[in-house]
C-alpha cells in the first residue's frame, strides 16, 4: 500500500506556507531519504537543496537528513499520513548573512571552510556547519 505524504513548502521555519501537496510513494522507496528529497523537488518543481522537518507526538519539529531519521518519523505514523515540512536553501540568505556580520565574518567564514569536502545535497563545497551521516560512508551536507 503506497505511503500518503502531505507536503508543506515554507518559505522560513517560522511557519508562512508557500505551497500545500499530497502524494503518495510506494513501500518499496517509503524509506528513502534521498527518493523523497528527489520527488519534493519534482512535485514542487525546484531545484535547491530542502530541508526537511516533521512534528512528533510533542509538537516539536525534527529534522530529517538521512533514511535513519525518517524511518524514525514513519515508526510514529500508525498509519496516517506523513507529514513533510520542508524549505529550501536560497543564495540570498547567505550572502545577507554574511555582509550584515561586517569585516569580522571574513576571517570567520575561512575558518568553516571545509577543503576538500562537497555537499552530497547541493554539490557545491562545504562552508560554514557541516553535517556527516553516521551510517553512510562519505555522506555530507552543508
Amino acid at each position: 500500500m503506497p505511503l500518503a505524504i502531505k507536503a508543506f513548502y515554507l518559505r522560513d521555519w517560522r511557519g508562512k506556507t508557500k505551497q500545500i501537496r499530497r502524494f503518495s510513494v510506494d513501500d518499496d522507496v517509503a524509506s528513502s531519504y534521498t527518493y523523497l528529497v528527489h520527488k519534493l523537488a519534482s512535485v514542487f518543481r525546484i531545484n535547491r537543496p530542502c530541508f526537511l522537518r516533521w512534528k512528533d507526538e510533542d509538537g516539536d519539529q525534527i529534522d530529517v537528513s538521512n533514511d535513519e531519521e525518517l524511518l524514525e518519523a514513519l515508526s510514529k505514523l500508525a498509519g496516517e499520513t506523513l507529514k513533510i515540512y520542508f524549505t529550501v536553501a536560497t543564495d540570498d540568505s547567505s550572502s545577507s548573512s554574511s555582509s550584515s556580520s561586517g569585516s569580522s565574518s571574513s576571517s570567520s567564514d575561512d575558518e568553516l571552510l571545509h577543503p576538500g569536502v562537497v555537499c552530497d545535497g547541493c554539490e557545491r563545497r562545504v562552508v560554514g556547519s557541516r553535517f556527516k551521516c553516521v551510517v553512510c560512508p562519505d555522506f555530507d551536507l552543508c
